[in-house]
């Protein structure tokens, strides 16, 4: 008897060790993918803060932000954006809407000189598909606390309760073929 109530006890101990041992682990990787989601989103603010900039990529994130809606093609607009007509139309927008106040010589010449707009933008389209696949990521509150709970009551019942139950059972057809 003694040896039943020894084996069940370390049942026991080994399934509530099993649980928490999920259960921090879980918490590191949720946290860990957090920071990350975290890190990758202050460097991305950091690339599209407005002063750091390359010029055209500044006005294809004003435009962006002022027609409030998605651009296409993001390198399409810069890459157009060195053709003398569409630098006019652009500038005549930004200055009828009073968001500019430099002359269009100077706004003309920021934007023919801008050779590192492509590169920036490689750069922050990367950074934005990291933190689109962080949050996709299984680790990013797809598991809450009552399933945690309900995974530690699982793994209880499994190695724990259904033990008696298959001890019953196997007891039960002992006692009718005796």
């Amino acid at each position: 008897m003694k040896k039943i109530i020894a084996r069940e006890f370390l049942i026991l101990i080994g399934s509530i060790i099993i649980f928490f041992f999920l259960f921090f682990v879980w918490i590191w990787l949720v946290d860990r993918n957090q920071e990350k989601e975290f890190k990758f989103e202050s460097e991305l603010s950091e690339l599209t803060e407005f002063k750091k900039n390359p010029y055209r990529l500044r006005v294809y994130y004003f435009f962006k932000k002022e027609m409030d809606k998605n651009l296409d093609n993001p390198y399409e607009f810069i890459t157009e954006l060195k053709d003398s007509s569409v630098i006019v139309e652009k500038y005549n927008y930004m200055k009828k809407e009073n968001k500019i106040d430099i002359p269009f010589s100077d706004f003309r010449d920021n934007i023919l000189i801008d050779n590192q707009s492509e590169k920036y933008l490689t750069k922050t389209q990367n950074i934005e598909e990291v933190i689109r696949e962080t949050r996709q990521s299984f680790f990013n509150n797809s598991i809450y606390d009552d399933e945690l709970l309900g995974l530690g009551f699982g793994l209880f019942s499994i190695f724990f309760l259904l033990r008696y139950l298959i001890y019953s059972i196997k007891w039960s057809f002992k006692q009718l073929k005796e």
